[in-house]
């Protein structure tokens, strides 16, 4: 069953969905191409995990015996598989 919309109410809904779309249209900036900011958003998403695995990497070389303090910081997992995967 579906409930009855006036047109009224329809016609608020949209007004606001407008509003909000030209709300966040402002923010992102007018003419700005989404593409390219969903494209620099995986550039650095890249970076920080490139530099995440680096330093698990490191801790994993600096301490192997330190396997409580890696699951406390939730980490280990990481360091494990990475150690895996290069033998």
């Amino acid at each position: 069953m579906h409930a009855r919309v006036s047109a009224t109410q329809q016609e608020a809904r949209v007004n606001a969905l407008q509003q909000e779309a030209d709300r966040l249209q402002q923010e992102l900036g007018i003419g700005e191409d989404a593409a390219k900011i969903v494209d620099n958003h995986i550039k650095l998403l890249h970076r920080y995990n490139e530099i995440k695995d680096a330093t698990q990497m490191l801790i994993g070389r600096v301490s192997p015996n330190s396997t409580p303090c890696l699951r406390a910081l939730g980490i280990a997992e990481k360091v494990f598989s990475w150690r895996t995967s290069r033998k």
